[in-house]
């Protein structure tokens, strides 16, 4: 089964220019270069080697920047495949508001069946084992859709004239698409057709950008949910337990997901792990950083120690810290 990684590198460059304005870069006044840190460096490079270790190829769609940064490091020879085509002049959308709209681009072009997984996701099984590949449509698991992440209808609505099909109740749960698999083209072009619509008619230009940020979550993961379950389409979740973004929730106080009472939890719980919300504590906290950085070492050296030599040198290289707009 292919995987499909995207990093979209331009709403991190909007988002630079605008919050961090323009600085000195090599004698010129540019905006600052794109760097990822280091631990999220490392866990894509383990989300790279476990899918090919456990479920097929996987495959890198990104931009020129993005390629550059890869190229300069070598970290594009860990896939097996990398288009920097697609991505490249994709100015449909405004970067910032549909900040992983890069993430549908790529799955509107690509042929069922796939998988999409986020770069701070790795899966250490053959998800063969769990029957992720028998539905139309599988996704991480499902989530609640509650502020702060995802919008109220009437922010939703605002600034834009779009008209959802009415038998969308909005009564449904989302799905998380952190590992998000496709296995029919017909449902995914149904549904992507309407996300593409409400993206196309609600692109505010000169807005308080941070206000609406949260609406890729909806067209990326509410929408999805919307759409399937209105259509009862049949589908299935990695995790049986929903997410509930109020209050405080498992999700956020661990890096890798508890299964709950679901009937895979013996099978995959601790071999899932999603960075996630975490990001906001490892870019500030340098002892939780290096904890984390040298877990993912730890299982380099378990599971692949014929790349060890490599990674530390691509590790060396990016020491600095990195500005990394998640996409």
């Amino acid at each position: 089964m292919n995987g499909i990684h995207v990093n979209w590198t331009k709403p991190h460059f909007n988002r630079e220019k605008r919050v961090n304005g323009t600085f000195l870069v090599n004698g010129k006044r540019d905006i600052r270069p794109y760097k990822i840190s280091n631990y999220l460096l490392l866990c894509q490079i383990l989300s790279i080697l476990f899918w090919k270790k456990y479920n097929g190829e996987i495959h890198l769609y990104t931009d020129r920047e993005g390629f550059n940064y890869y190229q300069k490091l070598g970290i594009h020879k860990f896939y097996d495949y990398v288009n920097i085509d697609l991505l490249e002049n994709y100015e449909n959308v405004n970067p910032e508001v549909f900040w992983a709209a890069g993430k549908l681009q790529v799955q509107a072009h690509l042929p069922c069946p796939f998988v999409m997984l986020d770069m701070d996701l790795f899966i250490e099984m053959n998800l063969n084992e769990v029957n992720y590949f028998n539905y139309p449509v599988s996704s991480t698991h499902l989530e609640d859709p509650y502020e702060p992440y995802y919008p109220s209808m009437d922010k939703v609505l605002f600034h834009t004239n779009y008209e959802f099909p009415d038998i969308f109740k909005w009564n449904k749960r989302a799905f998380n698409v952190s590992l998000l698999y496709w296995g029919d083209d017909k449902i995914k072009k149904d549904y992507l057709d309407i996300a593409f619509e409400y993206m196309d008619n609600s692109n505010p230009k000169k807005v308080d950008i941070d206000e609406y940020q949260s609406r890729i979550v909806f067209a990326e993961q509410r929408l999805l949910g919307e759409y399937v379950f209105s259509n009862n389409i049949p589908f299935t979740t990695l995790i049986k337990e929903s997410y509930n973004p109020r209050g405080v929730n498992k999700y956020d106080e661990q890096l890798w997901y508890d299964c709950g009472n679901g009937e895979n939890k013996d099978v995959i719980n601790e071999k899932l792990l999603h960075i996630w919300g975490k990001k906001k504590i490892f870019d500030v906290n340098n002892s939780e950083r290096n904890f984390i950085e040298k877990y993912f070492f730890d299982l380099i050296d378990i599971n692949f120690p014929e790349y060890k030599n490599q990674i530390t040198s691509i590790f060396n290289m990016n020491k600095d810290k990195g500005y990394y707009f998640t996409n």
